[in-house]
């Protein structure tokens, strides 16, 4: 195990141990509390280093059920101790967040996480404060500290990822990062951040199939076909190129040289395709690149019979129930209007 996830470990046991000699032997509350020890140590036998196993401590809201063991350990063993007589001896603030000490020493990119910094600071001044380390625990969940460590890493993680989506063309996963940051900033606990990351996958996965299939279906195969023939020049690609024209028209209700218009289809052409022609110092432009391909097109539909449009009904897609014109899909992907019940 990781000599960093061993320390953070250990402080827990270190409190549990403290209390152990404390209460009766029979205690449910330290059986309940030691097994949710061993889990936290299975997880760690699991984990390559502190960073992966705090935030998987996160996820499955480990810290929040120890402290509350602990919690509740603590006062049963005063009530035992006062019971008793025997002298009563609490574990340290100093031990309760040696862990927590351990996992901000293991944070590699702190200077680009300034809200995860300053919850850790936060904690560490709590320390300074707390008498003990039951002090410490309370402070902690008065504070919502346990699930703040989740959402302000979680926040800082996506924040930069909707325009690094949007420069990839991925108009639904942009949206999808800025959602994982809203919810990140108002999540209450690393229960909830489980459950709503859970749901907003779902409805992200429904999105993205169907953004992937529209730029699949109205461009790539088309502009594969085109590829194909410039490279080629052979029957066979000549016709992939006729095929695919007349799928588009035929399909949705649009004429070949006017694909090129939809924004959505222009946006991955200038995001994705260009750059990656050009990256071997090629210096082709958008409106060069789209006159190549009604060229090829006007050549391999030469004396070939008129390509038929569909009806301009087809000039739309459905997503979330809603009609919407082909012209405005990079703008619904971007931010699409999901059923309100879909939202919470």
């Amino acid at each position: 195990m990781n000599s960093d996830i061993q320390e953070f470990i250990k402080s827990y046991r270190t409190m549990i141990d403290m209390y152990r000699p404390k209460v009766t032997p029979d205690s449910a509350r330290l059986k309940d509390t030691d097994a949710c020890l061993g889990r936290m140590t299975a997880l760690g036998e699991s984990c390559g280093d502190i960073g992966e196993f705090m935030t998987k401590v996160s996820q499955n809201d480990m810290m929040n059920q120890m402290s509350s063991l602990i919690s509740e350990l603590a006062s049963e063993s005063i009530n035992t101790q006062q019971t008793s007589g025997a002298p009563m001896k609490i574990p340290s603030s100093a031990e309760a967040a040696l862990g927590y000490h351990k996992a901000f020493e293991a944070m590699a990119d702190r200077d680009r996480m300034p809200q995860t910094t300053r919850v850790y600071e936060r904690v560490f001044e709590i320390e300074n404060q707390s008498k003990n380390a039951a002090e410490f625990v309370r402070k902690m969940a008065e504070e919502k500290l346990f699930a703040k460590m989740s959402t302000a890493a979680l926040a800082e993680k996506f924040q930069n990822l909707p325009a690094q989506a949007d420069s990839l063309s991925q108009p639904v996963m942009a949206y999808h990062n800025e959602q994982m940051i809203a919810m990140a900033n108002r999540a209450q606990s690393a229960i909830e951040i489980e459950y709503e990351s859970q749901r907003l996958v779902e409805l992200n996965r429904m999105e993205l199939v169907c953004d992937q299939l529209l730029v699949n279906d109205l461009y790539i195969t088309l502009g594969n076909s085109v590829t194909s023939w410039m490279l080629t020049r052979n029957e066979e690609d000549r016709q992939r190129v006729e095929n695919s024209c007349r799928f588009v028209a035929e399909f949705f209700g649009v004429p070949t040289d006017e694909i090129f218009n939809i924004e959505r289809i222009s946006d991955y052409i200038k995001r994705i395709i260009l750059p990656a022609l050009n990256q071997k110092g090629e210096n082709i432009s958008f409106e060069s690149f789209i006159k190549d391909h009604k060229d090829v097109i006007a050549a391999c539909l030469k004396g070939k019979p008129p390509v038929e449009i569909g009806p301009s009904s087809r000039k739309y897609i459905n997503l979330w129930d809603k009609t919407i014109p082909l012209a405005d899909a990079l703008k619904a992907f971007r931010n699409p209007v999901r059923p309100g019940h879909l939202n919470s």
